[in-house]
């Protein structure tokens, strides 16, 4: 795009590639100040220095964004150049830009990724430290519970030390909702139509707002009518009715004073979407950029900053996709996008839970690099009736392992130099292989078919109650 102003920025000429591009005619364009383009998302500080720069007889090259004649933002990355007569006096600039809009885009979206899996990595490493902190806490309180049964004040501060516990095992799961956005396993996934996910989800808020309109007066008005018939996807209707009570209890508090949610559902290119839109405050666009990290919000001391980031990890679980629109004071617009769904979806069967008689008398060994949860373990488990040992490395293990025989290995995954990985491959080459139980303070997900491959027996997160321990051990052990 080539384009001629005076000294005053006043346009003399355009190309006809400009006029393709923004949608002005010349007609519209020429005699106008260049500055009616401006969007209003650059800065003067940057309008001053193009000009400081041109008018003293330089070239500037730089980006801008501006807006075409439909609205439509769009960016330029500039060369303009001044233009002087036979006499040295500037009397035109030349501007010759290049349409940058696609190279920006899919810059914003690197950098957002990068960004990803620094968040990722540190809610990781940060759900793992305390994951095992929990873990210590709630062992502890659990076996003075079993020991000092009849002090009612001490019960009840060991109560309460349990309930908080709970409380930060639900926050570290959010976590690891987030930063686990693998695909999941479709075979578990049921055939859903969107719709009536939504309609569960604007039943399950409806107290909520409603309330709100009894008590101050306030209307909200839900708008369904967009809700058209698509294409069923495949997918967990639990999690994904928690994306949308997240979404719409975000709407409610953004309309303090009341105002419209309004749904819509639709078919393109082998996708669903669906979008949410509010007429509330909106998001500056510093928001906007960190709606989806883990722990922001614009609600403290109400808000935990998870339901977002949770949202962000079940729809990418789920193979889908969410964006964001919105500006201060008008509102803002959720879009999602699932795959259709191309496959039958299958269903499984729990078994029913039977009672087993207490298993005794085995030989156990807890490995953990968290010499605190060995020493909880090997309480409990001995109080039992069984015959426990606990070492702190996965080395010692292994030494262990090669003298003595054991009936069951207890063992943390993630470990300094020799992981459980390790010794479960090490027990996978001894002639009579010990049942084995995995109790890790990390988010991975063991399914079936990992469980298969390491030969594990159950899986257990931490923070763990002690007693889910003996429950497995006595189903292992009674079912042989």
């Amino acid at each position: 795009m080539i384009m001629i102003t005076d000294t005053r920025g006043n346009i003399k000429y355009v190309n006809p590639r400009f006029t393709q591009f923004t949608g002005y005619t010349s007609e519209e364009v020429i005699g106008k100040d260049m500055r009616f383009l401006k969007s209003g998302e650059i800065p003067p500080e940057v309008f001053k220095e193009l000009w400081e720069t041109i008018t003293s007889g330089n070239e500037w090259r730089g980006e801008f964004c501006n807006k075409k004649k439909n609205g439509e933002l769009y960016w330029e990355y500039a060369f303009i150049s001044p233009v002087k007569n036979t006499e040295g006096i500037i009397n035109h600039f030349v501007a010759v830009k290049a349409d940058i809009t696609d190279l920006k885009k899919s810059g914003e979206k690197l950098l957002e990724s990068e960004r990803f899996e620094v968040i990722n990595t540190m809610s990781l490493g940060i759900a793992h430290e305390f994951s095992n902190i929990l873990a210590i806490i709630y062992g502890y309180a659990q076996l003075l519970k079993e020991n000092y049964r009849e002090s009612k004040e001490l019960m009840d501060g060991l109560r309460t030390i349990c309930r908080k516990v709970n409380d930060g095992s639900e926050i570290i799961k959010k976590m690891q909702e987030y930063t686990n956005i693998k695909k999941d396993d479709t075979s578990r996934f049921m055939a859903l139509d969107i719709r009536d996910i939504i309609k569960s989800a604007i039943d399950f808020t409806k107290p909520r707002w409603k309330d709100m309109v009894l008590t101050k007066g306030i209307i909200y008005d839900i708008d369904k009518k967009g809700l058209k018939k698509a294409p069923t996807i495949l997918g967990n209707p639990l999690k994904l009715k928690e994306v949308f009570v997240n979404i719409i209890n975000n709407a409610v508090d953004a309309m303090p004073d009341g105002g419209r949610i309004s749904f819509r559902t639709w078919r393109k290119n082998g996708s669903v979407f669906i979008s949410i839109s509010d007429t509330g405050k909106g998001m500056s666009e510093d928001v906007q950029k960190r709606v989806f990290d883990p722990f922001f919000t614009t609600r403290r001391p109400k808000g935990t900053g998870l339901g977002m980031s949770v949202s962000y990890g079940i729809i990418k679980r789920h193979g889908g996709e969410i964006d964001v629109e919105s500006k201060s004071g008008k509102g803002s617009t959720f879009t999602l996008k699932f795959p259709i769904n191309r496959e039958k979806a299958r269903t499984t069967e729990s078994s029913k839970p039977t009672k087993q008689k207490k298993a005794k008398n085995l030989n156990i060994l807890v490995v953990d690099d968290d010499i605190k949860i060995c020493r909880i373990l090997n309480k409990f488990l001995s109080k039992e009736g069984h015959n426990v040992r606990s070492v702190d490395s996965g080395d010692e293990a292994i030494k262990l392992l090669k003298s003595e025989v054991f009936d069951l290995v207890l063992c943390d995954l993630i470990m300094p130099m020799v992981t459980g990985y390790d010794i479960i491959r090490f027990l996978n080459m001894l002639d009579k292989r010990p049942k084995v139980g995995v109790i890790t303070g990390w988010g991975e997900e063991i399914g079936p078919r990992m469980k298969e491959d390491i030969k594990v027996d159950f899986v257990i997160k931490k923070p763990f109650d002690i007693t889910e321990i003996s429950g497995h051990i006595n189903d292992l052990f009674n079912a042989e």
